[in-house]
């Protein structure tokens, strides 16, 4: 669970509050109070999502992409901050156990279908996310197969 806190700012312009990521685990609940602030990557275009008194934000993560081999995308998303009032939001991201090797699902493998994304040990996978040692690159990225 992670709470976040984001002070009004004077130039909102200048600054983001979280900047863009996807989240590690099978999918992420968040309550946000009623100041806008979260904003989902679309089409290549940073939409804000207007919050909805007493509603959760669901948004599928990592895990869920690397066991549909893709089919399911994880949400990239990012925090702006307010000029006018201060923001709160509460996450919680669900995931599997840090000993499961996270995989694409072979029952969702179509006949001939190969694997988008290596297998890896999803205590592995947090401690690389943790560490910083992408250097800002996307973790699904570096775990994606080659394919030819």
């Amino acid at each position: 669970m992670v709470c976040n806190y984001y002070p009004k700012c004077p130039e909102p312009e200048c600054t983001l509050g979280v900047g863009s990521h996807t989240d590690p685990g099978w999918i992420t609940a968040l309550m946000q109070d009623d100041v806008t602030g979260l904003q989902v990557l679309h089409e290549d275009r940073w939409v804000t999502v207007k919050p909805i008194p007493h509603a959760l934000v669901i948004n599928p993560g990592d895990v869920l992409q690397i066991l549909s081999n893709g089919k399911y995308k994880s949400a990239e998303h990012r925090a702006t901050v307010s000029g006018s009032s201060d923001r709160i939001s509460v996450g919680t991201t669900y995931g599997p156990s840090l000993n499961t090797i996270i995989r694409p699902a072979p029952e969702l493998l179509l006949k001939g279908c190969k694997p988008v994304y290596r297998e890896i040990v999803y205590k592995e996978y947090m401690e690389m996310i943790l560490s910083g040692s992408l250097e800002d690159k996307c973790l699904l990225d570096f775990h994606r197969l080659e394919i030819h």
